[in-house]
């Protein structure tokens, strides 16, 4: 079973019971699309990003943990810390590779 419950200014997903991953998987999107989560970039699976701002700038913490390179899609222009190249829109980054965007 599956229910969904107020709680003070948000709500509670309860699932009860065991299934498969692509379940599991359907229940996560449907809390996060109600969270209002949205993803910092258009990748596959294996791209982590973690976003950081202040008063100045947004940094975007980019890794791909995948087995193979990965053409990421960011938002807008950046500049990656590591290399100082400018980043438009997309983002190449090799198999086990790491940037740092700074807008």
């Amino acid at each position: 079973a599956v229910t969904i419950n107020d709680f003070g200014k948000g709500q509670a997903i309860y699932v009860a019971t065991f299934s498969s991953m692509e379940f599991y998987s359907i229940i996560i999107k449907l809390a996060l699309r109600r969270a209002g989560v949205k993803p910092l970039l258009v990748a596959s699976r294996e791209v982590e990003a973690v976003e950081r701002k202040n008063d100045r700038h947004r940094y975007l913490f980019v890794l791909n943990r995948g087995p193979v390179s990965e053409d990421i899609k960011v938002p807008g222009e950046f500049t990656d810390m590591i290399t100082g190249r400018r980043i438009i829109d997309n983002l190449k980054l090799e198999h086990k590779g790491v940037a740092i965007l700074k807008k």
